[in-house]
Protein backbone atom coordinates (compact mmCIF):
# COMPACT_ATOMS: atom_id res chain seq x y z
CA UNK A 1 0.00 0.00 0.00
CA UNK A 2 2.96 2.31 -0.01
CA UNK A 3 3.70 5.06 -2.73
CA UNK A 4 6.48 7.36 -3.67
CA UNK A 5 6.78 10.68 -5.82
CA UNK A 6 8.00 10.02 -9.49
CA UNK A 7 10.88 12.31 -9.68
CA UNK A 8 10.50 15.42 -12.41
CA UNK A 9 6.72 15.20 -12.72
CA UNK A 10 6.17 15.32 -9.40
CA UNK A 11 3.23 12.22 -9.62
CA UNK A 12 2.24 10.43 -6.98
CA UNK A 13 2.33 6.55 -7.85
CA UNK A 14 1.95 2.93 -6.12
CA UNK A 15 4.56 0.12 -5.42
CA UNK A 16 3.18 -2.79 -6.31
CA UNK A 17 4.30 -6.57 -6.22
CA UNK A 18 4.14 -8.82 -9.72
CA UNK A 19 5.69 -11.76 -10.15
CA UNK A 20 7.25 -10.25 -13.34
CA UNK A 21 10.03 -8.84 -11.52
CA UNK A 22 13.46 -10.71 -11.41
CA UNK A 23 14.69 -10.77 -7.88
CA UNK A 24 18.91 -10.19 -7.41
CA UNK A 25 20.96 -12.96 -7.38
CA UNK A 26 25.17 -11.98 -7.38
CA UNK A 27 25.94 -15.75 -7.51
CA UNK A 28 23.24 -16.60 -10.08
CA UNK A 29 23.61 -17.64 -13.70
CA UNK A 30 21.32 -15.60 -14.91
CA UNK A 31 22.18 -11.83 -15.97
CA UNK A 32 18.86 -10.14 -15.11
CA UNK A 33 19.20 -11.54 -11.63
CA UNK A 34 22.89 -10.59 -11.52
CA UNK A 35 22.12 -7.29 -12.73
CA UNK A 36 18.54 -7.26 -10.87
CA UNK A 37 17.81 -4.72 -7.96
CA UNK A 38 14.20 -6.11 -7.33
CA UNK A 39 12.71 -2.95 -8.42
CA UNK A 40 11.64 -2.33 -11.78
CA UNK A 41 10.25 0.63 -12.95
CA UNK A 42 6.61 0.39 -14.91
CA UNK A 43 5.45 1.74 -17.97
CA UNK A 44 2.36 0.49 -19.08
CA UNK A 45 2.10 2.80 -22.54
CA UNK A 46 6.21 1.71 -23.34
CA UNK A 47 6.33 -2.02 -22.87
CA UNK A 48 4.41 -4.86 -23.53
CA UNK A 49 5.44 -6.52 -20.41
CA UNK A 50 4.58 -3.27 -18.48
CA UNK A 51 1.35 -3.05 -20.54
CA UNK A 52 0.73 -6.69 -18.79
CA UNK A 53 1.42 -5.19 -15.24
CA UNK A 54 -0.13 -2.73 -15.56
CA UNK A 55 -3.32 -4.16 -16.64
CA UNK A 56 -3.14 -6.90 -13.71
CA UNK A 57 -2.70 -3.87 -10.94
CA UNK A 58 -4.82 -1.13 -12.73
CA UNK A 59 -2.15 1.30 -12.78
CA UNK A 60 -2.46 4.34 -14.89
CA UNK A 61 -1.77 4.71 -18.69
CA UNK A 62 0.59 7.82 -19.70
CA UNK A 63 1.71 8.02 -23.16
CA UNK A 64 4.66 10.74 -23.12
CA UNK A 65 5.32 10.57 -27.05
CA UNK A 66 4.02 12.31 -30.06
CA UNK A 67 4.48 9.28 -32.93
CA UNK A 68 7.45 10.46 -34.64
CA UNK A 69 9.25 10.21 -31.33
CA UNK A 70 9.57 13.23 -29.38
CA UNK A 71 8.64 14.02 -25.99
CA UNK A 72 5.14 15.49 -25.74
CA UNK A 73 2.26 16.16 -23.71
CA UNK A 74 -0.51 16.11 -26.67
CA UNK A 75 -0.84 12.54 -26.29
CA UNK A 76 -1.82 10.93 -23.39
CA UNK A 77 0.52 13.05 -20.81
CA UNK A 78 -1.89 15.26 -18.53
CA UNK A 79 0.57 16.59 -15.92
CA UNK A 80 3.53 17.73 -17.19
CA UNK A 81 3.20 20.87 -15.45
CA UNK A 82 6.44 21.37 -13.72
CA UNK A 83 9.43 23.20 -14.84
CA UNK A 84 11.60 19.72 -15.35
CA UNK A 85 8.68 18.35 -17.15
CA UNK A 86 8.37 21.19 -19.56
CA UNK A 87 11.58 21.55 -20.20
CA UNK A 88 11.72 18.17 -22.14
CA UNK A 89 9.20 18.89 -24.06
CA UNK A 90 9.90 18.26 -27.90
CA UNK A 91 13.14 16.54 -27.01
CA UNK A 92 13.52 13.14 -28.81
CA UNK A 93 13.27 10.38 -26.70
CA UNK A 94 17.30 9.73 -26.91
CA UNK A 95 18.12 13.45 -26.30
CA UNK A 96 15.60 13.38 -22.99
CA UNK A 97 16.99 10.19 -21.73
CA UNK A 98 20.43 12.18 -21.57
CA UNK A 99 18.49 15.01 -20.19
CA UNK A 100 16.53 12.94 -17.40
CA UNK A 101 20.24 11.13 -16.16
CA UNK A 102 21.98 14.27 -15.86
CA UNK A 103 18.71 16.31 -13.92
CA UNK A 104 19.20 12.85 -11.83
CA UNK A 105 23.05 13.78 -11.41
CA UNK A 106 22.92 17.41 -10.49
CA UNK A 107 19.71 16.34 -7.84
CA UNK A 108 22.59 14.11 -6.03
CA UNK A 109 20.18 11.01 -6.77
CA UNK A 110 21.60 8.97 -9.12
CA UNK A 111 23.23 5.82 -7.37
CA UNK A 112 25.13 4.58 -10.40
CA UNK A 113 24.85 3.71 -13.63
CA UNK A 114 26.28 0.72 -15.48
CA UNK A 115 26.24 -0.93 -18.95
CA UNK A 116 23.67 -3.43 -19.58
CA UNK A 117 23.45 -6.05 -22.94
CA UNK A 118 19.59 -6.78 -23.48
CA UNK A 119 17.73 -7.13 -27.11
CA UNK A 120 16.07 -4.50 -28.41
CA UNK A 121 13.84 -4.62 -31.59
CA UNK A 122 15.18 -2.33 -34.27
CA UNK A 123 12.85 -1.18 -37.42
CA UNK A 124 14.38 -3.10 -40.89
CA UNK A 125 14.07 -0.02 -42.75
CA UNK A 126 15.45 2.81 -40.38
CA UNK A 127 17.65 0.75 -38.36
CA UNK A 128 16.74 2.65 -34.73
CA UNK A 129 15.36 0.85 -32.04
CA UNK A 130 11.29 0.46 -32.32
CA UNK A 131 9.45 2.52 -29.29
CA UNK A 132 6.21 0.22 -28.49
CA UNK A 133 3.59 2.86 -28.79
CA UNK A 134 -0.48 2.40 -27.92
CA UNK A 135 -2.51 2.88 -30.93
CA UNK A 136 -5.96 1.97 -32.36
CA UNK A 137 -6.30 -1.15 -33.84
CA UNK A 138 -8.38 -3.51 -35.54
CA UNK A 139 -8.90 -6.74 -34.05
CA UNK A 140 -10.43 -10.53 -34.72
CA UNK A 141 -11.75 -11.67 -31.38
CA UNK A 142 -10.83 -15.00 -31.27
CA UNK A 143 -12.37 -16.32 -28.14
CA UNK A 144 -15.44 -14.38 -28.27
CA UNK A 145 -18.65 -16.34 -28.59
CA UNK A 146 -20.82 -15.70 -32.07
CA UNK A 147 -24.02 -15.97 -31.05
CA UNK A 148 -25.78 -16.92 -34.49
CA UNK A 149 -23.26 -20.10 -34.25
CA UNK A 150 -24.92 -21.28 -30.77
CA UNK A 151 -27.29 -23.54 -32.06
CA UNK A 152 -25.05 -25.24 -34.66
CA UNK A 153 -22.14 -26.02 -32.67
CA UNK A 154 -23.34 -25.40 -28.76
CA UNK A 155 -22.08 -22.48 -26.05
CA UNK A 156 -20.18 -22.67 -23.24
CA UNK A 157 -16.64 -23.48 -22.67
CA UNK A 158 -15.45 -26.85 -24.44
CA UNK A 159 -13.80 -28.94 -21.42
CA UNK A 160 -11.16 -28.50 -19.73
CA UNK A 161 -10.26 -25.09 -21.43
CA UNK A 162 -11.30 -21.44 -21.42
CA UNK A 163 -12.54 -22.02 -25.11
CA UNK A 164 -15.84 -20.93 -26.03
CA UNK A 165 -17.48 -23.91 -28.13
CA UNK A 166 -19.10 -21.57 -30.13
CA UNK A 167 -15.84 -18.80 -30.84
CA UNK A 168 -13.34 -19.10 -33.65
CA UNK A 169 -11.01 -20.59 -31.80
CA UNK A 170 -13.38 -23.49 -30.37
CA UNK A 171 -14.26 -24.25 -34.41
CA UNK A 172 -11.18 -24.76 -35.29
CA UNK A 173 -10.14 -26.59 -31.75
CA UNK A 174 -13.39 -28.72 -31.67
CA UNK A 175 -12.27 -30.96 -34.22
CA UNK A 176 -9.14 -32.21 -33.04
CA UNK A 177 -10.91 -33.20 -29.21
CA UNK A 178 -13.41 -35.09 -31.53
CA UNK A 179 -11.26 -37.06 -33.39
CA UNK A 180 -12.28 -35.89 -37.16
CA UNK A 181 -8.89 -33.30 -37.41
CA UNK A 182 -5.48 -35.61 -37.49
CA UNK A 183 -2.15 -34.32 -37.75
CA UNK A 184 0.67 -36.59 -39.05
CA UNK A 185 3.19 -36.76 -37.06
CA UNK A 186 0.58 -37.33 -33.75
CA UNK A 187 2.87 -34.78 -31.76
CA UNK A 188 1.78 -31.65 -33.98
CA UNK A 189 -1.66 -32.06 -32.50
CA UNK A 190 -0.42 -30.84 -29.26
CA UNK A 191 1.24 -27.93 -30.80
CA UNK A 192 -1.87 -26.99 -32.69
CA UNK A 193 -3.97 -27.39 -29.35
CA UNK A 194 -1.80 -25.22 -27.03
CA UNK A 195 -1.74 -22.63 -30.07
CA UNK A 196 -6.09 -22.16 -30.00
CA UNK A 197 -6.22 -22.81 -26.11
CA UNK A 198 -3.72 -19.15 -25.93
CA UNK A 199 -4.45 -17.75 -28.59
CA UNK A 200 -5.02 -14.17 -28.19
CA UNK A 201 -7.63 -11.52 -30.20
CA UNK A 202 -5.48 -11.37 -33.36
CA UNK A 203 -4.66 -7.90 -34.93
CA UNK A 204 -5.05 -7.66 -38.63
CA UNK A 205 -3.61 -3.83 -38.56
CA UNK A 206 -0.99 -2.93 -40.23
CA UNK A 207 1.06 0.46 -40.37
CA UNK A 208 3.19 -0.44 -43.84
CA UNK A 209 0.86 -0.94 -47.13
CA UNK A 210 1.77 -4.77 -49.31
CA UNK A 211 -0.64 -4.09 -51.16
CA UNK A 212 -3.68 -5.00 -49.91
CA UNK A 213 -5.87 -2.90 -47.97
CA UNK A 214 -8.60 -4.06 -45.04
CA UNK A 215 -11.34 -3.68 -46.88
CA UNK A 216 -13.52 -1.51 -43.89
CA UNK A 217 -16.94 0.37 -44.69
CA UNK A 218 -18.77 2.69 -43.14
CA UNK A 219 -22.72 3.10 -43.57
CA UNK A 220 -23.85 6.89 -44.05
CA UNK A 221 -27.08 8.13 -45.48
CA UNK A 222 -30.47 6.94 -45.73
CA UNK A 223 -31.62 3.52 -44.53
CA UNK A 224 -32.05 0.64 -47.20
CA UNK A 225 -32.67 -2.70 -46.62
CA UNK A 226 -30.08 -5.12 -46.22
CA UNK A 227 -31.84 -7.87 -48.50
CA UNK A 228 -33.19 -5.39 -50.86
CA UNK A 229 -31.39 -5.92 -54.13
CA UNK A 230 -31.18 -1.80 -54.42
CA UNK A 231 -28.37 -2.22 -51.57
CA UNK A 232 -27.06 -5.73 -52.66
CA UNK A 233 -26.22 -3.56 -56.30
CA UNK A 234 -24.99 -0.28 -54.44
CA UNK A 235 -22.94 -2.60 -52.25
CA UNK A 236 -21.20 -4.75 -55.35
CA UNK A 237 -21.03 -1.11 -56.99
CA UNK A 238 -19.27 0.08 -54.14
CA UNK A 239 -16.23 -2.74 -54.22
CA UNK A 240 -15.76 -3.02 -57.96
CA UNK A 241 -15.04 0.84 -58.07
CA UNK A 242 -11.91 -0.10 -56.48
CA UNK A 243 -11.29 -3.34 -58.01
CA UNK A 244 -12.56 -3.43 -61.35
CA UNK A 245 -14.27 -6.61 -60.94
CA UNK A 246 -16.83 -8.08 -59.29
CA UNK A 247 -16.39 -9.42 -55.61
CA UNK A 248 -17.84 -12.36 -53.99
CA UNK A 249 -19.02 -11.40 -50.87
CA UNK A 250 -21.49 -12.65 -47.47
CA UNK A 251 -24.39 -10.86 -46.57
CA UNK A 252 -25.36 -11.17 -42.80
CA UNK A 253 -29.19 -12.22 -42.36
CA UNK A 254 -29.82 -10.77 -38.86
CA UNK A 255 -29.34 -7.56 -40.04
CA UNK A 256 -32.56 -5.03 -40.37
CA UNK A 257 -32.37 -2.01 -41.47
CA UNK A 258 -29.37 -0.24 -42.38
CA UNK A 259 -27.74 3.16 -43.94
CA UNK A 260 -26.90 3.21 -47.69
CA UNK A 261 -23.39 2.09 -48.16
CA UNK A 262 -20.72 4.50 -48.48
CA UNK A 263 -17.03 3.78 -48.62
CA UNK A 264 -14.75 5.80 -46.27
CA UNK A 265 -11.22 4.99 -46.17
CA UNK A 266 -9.77 4.61 -42.48
CA UNK A 267 -5.82 5.34 -41.71
CA UNK A 268 -5.38 1.81 -40.78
Amino acid sequence: GKKVRLPIVGRIIPIIADEHVVLPNPESEDEKARFSTGFLKVTPAHDPDDWEIGQRHGLEVVNVMAPDGSISDKYGWGDADSPEAQSLLGMDRFEAREAIVEWFRKENLLENVREYAHEVGHSYRSHVPIEPYLSDQWYIAVKKPIEHLREKFGSGLIEDTDVPANSLAGLALKPLLDGRLRFIPDRYAKTYQAWLENLRDWPISRQLWWGHRIPIWKCLGKKLFTRSKEFLDKLEKAAKGRTGDSVPFFMPTTFGDVEVLTQVRTED
